[in-house]
């Protein structure tokens, strides 16, 4: 069942929804499927709406336009894409296997994606001012993992630093912040030159991590909860106790993806950048099969892959969070 609500509300117990179908009788929110069917691979917000991939036989990239009209196919084919990033009215992708390669497409009709970077071990990216940050493994035996550069033009690379986990960093116009093998937080500046150290302490052994920025902190999930570090420096505060899987930012809350013991379904949680209590806005969710993905567009309005049971399609989901009532102990 997937229910929505604050506090300790739920939605009445209802059957498992037909594929598609968002089951009615929420409490809060306001949870509505802008495209079923499609399985949702990439999702990213981009100029007029939200843009995402989907696992058909071509791999059209699609627009859900922010005013709510009909889903629009825009014939840019990058192919079975998992991963999207923008930067303006750039996208930036991962072409499909047997060479893994870096590809960057114009989001309007009939353009054609160019090659950014073509190696082998790529794991996962993000989009730093000019460049492209991403990480990749060495071959056996050592399978070790680097943080890499390249101009979203296409170039040299240049090695950052090691990580622990591929998949802890995130990048802005500024910066690319990243937990290193010995458990530190660095800053990179997007422009290069050598990483700075934030905060220490962290788990050296994790073997996943998230990482969220915004203008003033970055916001580090581990298996021990989520803490805010400033940009400047300094010592970590906690804001939160879960384990989570995914952190968004929005203006003065983050969303939390949080999986329950079973790792099967899911709770979205907010909770205030400044500390306080969090809200439960969606709960019993299941995530899409791949990497999970949830953008926050503006103002509480959350898009997100999801699938209404284990075995339907990973939809596409339009969630108003500001709809809900914030309850505390």
């Amino acid at each position: 069942m997937l229910t929505l609500g604050c506090g300790s509300q739920q939605a009445p117990d209802e059957p498992e929804p037909p594929p598609g179908v968002v089951p009615s009788g929420v409490v809060c929110g306001g949870l509505h499927a802008r495209a079923t069917g499609f399985g949702i691979l990439g999702l990213e917000a981009g100029p007029g709406g939200v843009w995402f991939t989907s696992d058909g036989p071509t791999g059209d990239l699609h627009l859900a336009p922010d005013d709510g009209g009909a889903i629009v196919s825009t014939n840019i084919r990058p192919g079975f894409v998992t991963e999207l990033r923008r930067k303006d009215n750039l996208f930036v992708f991962v072409a499909p296997a047997p060479l893994k390669e870096f590809r960057a497409v114009e989001a309007r009709a009939g353009a054609k994606p160019y090659t950014v970077r073509k190696e082998e071990g790529i794991n996962t990216f993000r989009v730093g001012g000019e460049a492209l940050f991403y990480s990749a493994s060495a071959p056996a035996p050592s399978f070790s993992s680097s943080l890499r550069r390249v101009p979203l033009t296409g170039g040299d690379t240049t090695t950052v630093g090691s990580l622990s986990n591929p998949w802890a960093f995130a990048g802005d116009e500024r910066s690319v912040c990243f937990i290193g093998a010995e458990g530190t937080l660095w800053s990179q500046s997007s422009d290069g030159g050598e990483p700075r150290a934030l905060a220490t302490g962290f788990d050296s052994s994790l073997t996943w991590a998230t990482v969220a920025m915004d203008e003033a902190n970055v916001y580090v999930g581990t298996t021990a909860g989520v803490v805010a570090v400033s940009r400047a420096g300094g010592a970590p505060r906690p804001l939160s106790r879960r384990t989570v899987s995914e952190i968004a930012v929005d203006g003065p809350n983050l969303y939390l993806v949080i999986p329950d013991a079973s790792k099967k379904t899911v709770t979205l949680e907010r909770v205030p950048k400044e500390g306080g209590c969090a809200q439960t806005i969606l709960t019993g969710a299941y995530p899409a099969r791949t990497a999970g993905r949830m953008i926050v567009v503006k103002d509480g309005i959350v898009w997100a892959r999801l699938r209404t049971s284990e075995t339907t399609p990973t939809n596409l989901y339009r969630l108003v969070a500001d709809r809900c009532v914030t309850t505390c102990p």
